[in-house]
């Protein structure tokens, strides 16, 4: 028996991508304007990160969800080898 099962474990793992990619896209923006860098128009721009995932050119989340089913893939492949040692040993 694997304890956390699998899907509970799929279910975690995928909560805690989102609470990091949460956290860090909801971090505030520094306010260059105080530092006379910006013009007072360019206070219409986003005050966090929230768009930070759209502009990832190289790297998409898709592919952090990938990793996460290969991880759990080789997990998986374990404990069925793991269970067959198991049956062997009952016998």
């Amino acid at each position: 028996m694997l304890d956390p099962p699998l899907a509970e474990a799929r279910a975690f793992m995928y909560t805690q991508l989102h609470s990091q990619v949460e956290i860090i896209c909801g971090l505030r923006r520094v306010e260059a304007q105080r530092y006379g860098r910006y013009r007072q128009s360019d206070n219409k721009r986003d005050k966090t990160y929230s768009g930070l995932v759209k502009m990832l050119k190289n790297y998409s989340i898709t592919e952090a969800y990938i990793e996460l089913e290969k991880v759990l893939k080789a997990a998986n492949g374990y404990f069925d080898i793991w269970k067959q040692y198991q049956a062997l040993w009952d016998l």
